[in-house]
């Protein structure tokens, strides 16, 4: 591809991710209004990003301020038991909503805040699947050498009174721990503890799932739950699922972008590995492709900054870049602790929204010249 031509690419792409940005910014303005006068729902600035370190590179330097590349602004619900057709209606502005404390009564919100009773149900000698990474960053890039590689952690099921003795003592030389099982745990390891929780998400939010699916097993969203501690990260990615977040214990900090975004990304192919139980990592050569955002972000970009805390939830869309990062663990016996309930809801692969992302994904692809990529993933789309 010659030179000129893909600097044309790039104009245009950066033309056409702002014409998405001011149309966002206009629904949004237009929308609001509308579900705040029906639903109660505000349309709130985001906080300002902090100036810690971006997790997903632990060698960048320190963030002041926001990017200025389109809206920083999050719908905020306060009130109890939401109405769905709220939910209906954030799904297709495709934009985040947190719900603050009072949108759903589980008893986990409560009885998970006792060390104790999580013992209890679960039982000390029950296994659980735990990762382990040297810095606390699962699917992240990592230096090895001069060289970048993607790098997944080290998996082994371990008791759960390991699990509590690692939160009250961590032991780093050994890597940091987190639960982070992403096959609908609830319901798989953590089985015991599932009748304080419905595995089917909050009532309001079904609205969330692709209606092709209602009625069938396919309905059901994902619920995984997560355990860590203030030292683990989730590094920058997006998901093909729309995503319910719910904070029981601890806090939690979101960096979102909207995936328009996906021209600011800088998502290449590094060869991959994973990590040993020393620590070291086993590579191969198999190419995976992954985002490692500027930081301080492009100017262009739209970064926002939430901050979940304790029984709030996020609406976080489908295709919603994400990097999160536990700021606050607490507990109100035994070691200090962060832990969560997500709900993955199946993405209408057939929606608007799915093809411009892909229409979006696969401009960017040719514009940074990755034309193997693009190929392979409209031959995957054929197939």
């Amino acid at each position: 591809m010659g030179d000129a031509y893909q600097d044309l690419l790039k104009q245009a792409l950066t033309s056409y991710v702002q014409s998405i940005k001011d149309e966002r910014s206009k629904r949004l303005d237009c929308v609001g209004k509308r579900l705040h006068e029906v639903y109660g729902v505000c349309l709130i600035d985001s906080e300002p990003l902090d100036d810690a370190s971006d997790p997903h590179d632990p060698f960048a330097g320190s963030l002041p301020g926001h990017g200025t590349g389109g809206t920083s602004k999050v719908f905020d619900y306060s009130d109890a038991d939401p109405d769905p057709e709220l939910l209906v209606s954030l799904k297709d502005l495709n934009h985040p909503c947190i719900f603050r404390a009072g949108a759903v009564d589980y008893g986990c919100l409560s009885d998970w805040q006792s060390m104790a009773y999580l013992r209890a149900q679960m039982g000390d000698d029950a296994l659980v699947t735990a990762a382990f990474t040297p810095d606390g960053r699962a699917d992240a890039i990592s230096r090895i050498g001069k060289a970048c590689h993607f790098v997944l952690p080290f998996e082994r099921q371990i008791s759960f009174r390991q699990v509590v003795d690692w939160l009250g003592e961590p032991r780093k030389s050994s890597g940091v721990l987190y639960l982070q099982l992403q096959n609908g745990s609830l319901g798989r390891e953590f089985a015991s503890l599932a009748q304080d929780v419905d595995a089917c998400g909050p009532h309001w939010a079904r609205a969330l799932g692709h209606s092709e699916h209602v009625g069938g097993d396919e309905s059901r969203p994902l619920c995984n739950l997560w355990l860590g501690s203030s030292h683990s990260a989730t590094t920058t990615h997006n998901d093909p699922f729309e995503n319910l977040f719910m904070q029981v214990t601890g806090r939690k900090r979101f960096i979102l972008w909207p995936p328009e975004d996906v021209a600011f990304m800088r998502e290449r192919e590094y060869p991959s590995g994973r990590y040993r139980a020393d620590m070291t990592i086993d590579r191969s050569e198999v190419p995976v492709a992954w985002p490692m955002p500027a930081w301080p972000p492009d100017a262009r970009a739209s970064p926002m900054q939430v901050t979940l805390n304790e029984g709030e939830l996020l609406y976080l869309p489908a295709m919603w870049w994400h990097s999160v990062r536990q700021v606050d663990s607490r507990g109100r016996d035994g070691p200090p602790r962060c832990l969560s309930v997500n709900w993955w809801y199946d993405l209408d692969f057939g929606g608007a929204h799915w093809a411009q992302w892909k229409l979006l994904e696969r401009l960017t692809m040719l514009s940074a010249a990755r034309l193997d990529e693009c190929r392979a993933d409209l031959m995957d789309c054929m197939a």
